[in-house]
């Protein structure tokens, strides 16, 4: 599976519904401030989010049972998936009423909707995040690809349709969608090919068993 395709599965994940040795992403990966590639999820898990919000994760034994999940914001993955040591998380916050909605954070000046996905390579093990992405309004587009470029330096491409860094092991996006709001997806490319492993596996495993 290439990136497009695990890109293209993240965004069907989030529409309907990677073992990264330590310290590496403070070494050899991208940095925007709150999100570090590779970083552990405990540390996301742990930030200063706005007051009464929460960071919620697939299999959290205390997920609220009034839990509203937009369609970019979705948490609950095949079980399979889950069992395998994938993570979805996003920020939710409890409403006048009680129930549990997005909460937005601010990114590069702008109010953002947060969703990440998160690899522990083996049972127990602390997951890293393999990719983060925030979904911003259209207006946000130029502020926050030059919060990127200040964070990151100048990176491959940066026009009016999109822009690009990459290194061998990071990669960070900012593009337009087709809701007319823009995204910025980051992502550990060493933990991308971990989860293409296990999601191909999946598939192949989906496939015997459908079989007659």
């Amino acid at each position: 599976m290439t990136r497009h395709q695990f890109t293209a599965f993240a965004t069907i994940l989030a529409l309907s519904l990677f073992a990264a040795p330590p310290g590496r992403a403070g070494t050899s990966g991208y940095d925007l401030g709150l999100l570090r590639t590779g970083m552990p999820l405990a540390d996301l898990r742990h930030a200063a989010w706005p007051t009464g919000s929460r960071l919620l994760c697939t299999g959290d034994a205390d997920l609220p049972a009034n839990l509203v999940t937009p369609a970019h914001e979705r948490i609950d993955l095949p079980e399979r998936l889950a069992k395998s040591g994938v993570v979805a998380c996003a920020l939710f916050a409890a409403n006048a009423k009680g129930v549990w909605e997005s909460k937005m954070i601010e990114f590069g000046g702008a109010p953002a909707r947060l969703w990440v996905l998160a690899l522990a390579e083996t049972a127990g093990d602390e997951a890293h995040l393999v990719q983060a992405r925030l979904w911003q309004a259209e207006e946000a587009y130029t502020n926050t690809v030059s919060f990127v470029t200040g964070r990151l330096g100048q990176g491959d491409y940066a026009n009016k349709h999109g822009a690009r860094w990459s290194t061998d092991t990071s990669e960070a996006i900012v593009g337009h969608q087709s809701d007319g709001g823009i995204s910025t997806i980051l992502t550990d490319k060493s933990l991308e090919k971990q989860v293409n492993q296990r999601l191909s596996s999946e598939n192949s495993q989906t496939k015997t068993e459908a079989k007659p």
